[in-house]
């Protein structure tokens, strides 16, 4: 094959190249940058079209001709060089400006060219060399020529200033982007410069045009680039400035989960070096987020809070994971992006701790409310009783002691003996009246002292019996007593136990009629628990009883329960004062009942008493 076929070969092969790249651009003409690399391949593809048409041509007009035509290509090419290298590196602005200031040469220039007969400032001198394998076209470069040329290596090195500056500043795999394109660019300026010398690597063809030859070489370059790198599908969106200096941790993985791309956040979080993550698998890179990986491995779009522990402290991070998706919409990899979000959760966190706090505050404010609007109600209610209360017997005094003044004056004294008991009656009620509420209030007040004795319990029985069986039988009840043998003695306040005791028998006097009272005292103990032993006395009677509700409120202060219609009668205070020094000494009162049953009253105090006369505060 002789050297004419070669270079046609050559240059046909080398705009097929050109013309599919073209066509793959086409497909990304909404990418920044993908417009002027179009125009590139379209000025190579003129370029290389005229030098064909060059060769063809056998007369010198002919040749002249297509000559013409690849000046043009060489202008469309040499600006738009410049214009993709500022719209890659983020100068898309300045481009912008300097396109009308781009466009001057290439009118003139092809005004020039075209009328160059005229003027000959272009070509000097043009004449066939017929000397060589093919007829081919030489001439001496004119004045405008040398302009033109100068101009070309401007745009050219300014072209690969602005890439190379790029490339200082890029990431490894923006550096293989920026040097497929440095050197798709180089390699046609190394072969205008031979032939600007003069200086073309054949025997016999020293005039021979090598440059438009040299795209054979550089298109491919510029396709694998292009193709191995997805020049266009990754141009680097001010990247230096946005994702390098991102507060947030983001990582590029492709669709094997190899790392593509970290930002220096992502290195210092990860502590793995740039030059051995990249391209690596994530899973060998950050082994520590395996679990995460294999969480996520099937989601390609996730948002989630994640919550772990590192070096004995809790840390919460933001992680959000997106699909990336090729130029035909099929995913080729994710973008992970994460947060740091651990002061943010923390105040979260305390804020919640407050509000619950806040919560809690109010709910006892409002329980604290109730009770005291409660005790209020409940105080106001005892008021008016006791007023009641004690005005009844004064006034039963006073008017007993006006009558003896009476009977004194007119001498009837045997009808002064039953009205002195009336009055003695009288005083006693109201005395009982003012010692439970004085009672009360030193309990109240934590005042109250237990006076510490050891007293038989069957002797005290002997005594309560004495006195409440007047009580129980005056109603028409049958009063029993049942009490273990043995029953033993008792350490403890003897007068407080009687009062207790008296006043359960009081009360099931008051509600019982023509029924039984029983009462039935015994000892008993939990040993196994360490529990001291305890008295029991337990007041059983066959009344009219009590439902859930009434019960609720029987050991209330200053309450008075109405037991179906009818009221108890006194202060409201008896059975609240009763279990207050039962529990001072230790004990408890529990009641079980049912109404129209009967009730059982169980007050279960200790035989040795918890505190001494001493230790009563």
């Amino acid at each position: 094959m002789n050297l004419y076929i070669t270079f046609l070969l050559l240059l046909v092969v080398s705009t097929i190249i050109s013309a599919s790249l073209i066509i793959y651009t086409l497909r990304f003409r909404h990418v920044a940058g993908a417009l002027p690399f179009t125009f590139i391949l379209v000025g190579e593809v003129a370029w290389m079209i005229g030098y064909c048409g060059e060769l063809l041509a056998n007369t010198l007009v002919g040749k002249i001709f297509w000559d013409n035509i690849q000046f043009t290509g060489v202008d469309i090419s040499t600006a738009s060089i410049l214009l993709f290298a500022l719209v890659y590196t983020q100068h898309e602005t300045f481009a912008r400006r300097l396109l009308l200031l781009l466009s001057i040469e290439p009118i003139v220039n092809a005004v020039l060219v075209w009328t160059d007969p005229i003027h000959h400032l272009v070509r000097t001198a043009a004449k066939l060399d017929l000397q060589g394998a093919f007829p081919a076209l030489v001439y001496s470069y004119g004045f405008w020529m040398w302009l033109s040329i100068i101009y070309v290596y401007v745009l050219n090195i300014a072209a690969l200033a602005v890439l190379m500056r790029e490339l200082l500043y890029s990431r490894r795999l923006y550096q293989r982007q920026v040097l497929a394109v440095m050197l798709g660019l180089a390699v046609p300026l190394g072969g205008a410069l031979f032939t600007i010398s003069r200086a073309v690597p054949i025997a016999g063809m020293r005039s021979l045009d090598i440059t438009p030859i040299t795209f054979a070489i550089a298109n491919p370059i510029i396709a694998w680039g292009v193709f191995r790198y997805r020049l266009l599908a990754m141009v680097p969106i001010a990247r230096h400035q946005v994702v390098d200096q991102m507060s947030d941790g983001v990582i590029v993985l492709d669709s094997d989960f190899r790392l593509v791309d970290l930002n220096p956040i992502a290195y210092s979080a990860l502590c793995v070096p740039p030059d051995r993550a990249i391209g690596q698998p994530a899973n060998i890179v950050m082994p520590d987020w395996n679990h995460l990986f294999n969480q996520y491995r099937h989601t390609p779009t996730a948002r989630d809070e994640i919550a772990f522990q590192y070096q004995g402290e809790q840390f919460y991070i933001e992680l959000q994971i997106s699909p990336l998706t090729d130029w035909r919409g099929k995913p080729n990899g994710r973008l992970v992006v994460w947060r740091d979000i651990t002061e943010r959760k923390q105040v979260e966190l305390a804020v919640l701790m407050q509000k619950q706090q806040l919560e809690n505050q109010t709910v006892a404010l409002q329980q604290a409310k109730e009770a005291a609007e409660a005790a209020s109600r409940a105080k106001s209610a005892f008021l008016s009783t006791m007023s009641h209360e004690l005005r009844t017997p004064l006034t039963a005094i006073l008017g007993y002691t006006e009558l003896l003044e009476t009977q004194l004056v007119e001498g009837e004294y045997e009808q002064m003996h039953s009205d002195i008991e009336y009055v003695k009656m009288a005083g006693s009620h109201l005395l009982k009246l003012i010692n439970s509420v004085l009672e009360y209030s030193k309990i109240e007040a934590g005042k109250l002292m237990l006076a510490r004795t050891t007293f038989e319990v069957a002797d005290l029985v002997d005594e309560l019996v004495a006195v409440a069986r007047p009580l129980i039988e005056h109603n028409q009840n049958l009063f029993t007593v049942c009490m273990d043998p043995g029953i033993g003695v008792m350490v403890n306040d003897q007068l407080r136990v009687r009062q207790i005791v008296l006043n359960l028998l009081s009360n099931a006097a008051k509600f019982t009629q023509h029924g039984e009272v029983r009462l039935h005292v015994f000892r008993t103990g939990n040993t196994e628990s360490g529990t001291s032993e305890q008295i029991v006395f337990e007041v059983a009677d066959t009344g009219i009883g009590l439902s859930e509700a009434e019960i609720a409120q029987l050991f209330h202060e200053f309450t008075q329960v109405n037991i179906q219609g009818r009221q108890s009668g006194g202060t409201g205070l008896g059975l609240a004062l009763s279990r207050k020094l039962c529990q001072l000494m230790g004990g408890d009162i529990t009641v079980s009942s049912e109404p129209g049953v009967g009730s059982v009253f169980r007050a279960c105090i200790p035989a040795q008493a918890v505190l001494s006369l001493a230790e009563a505060t």
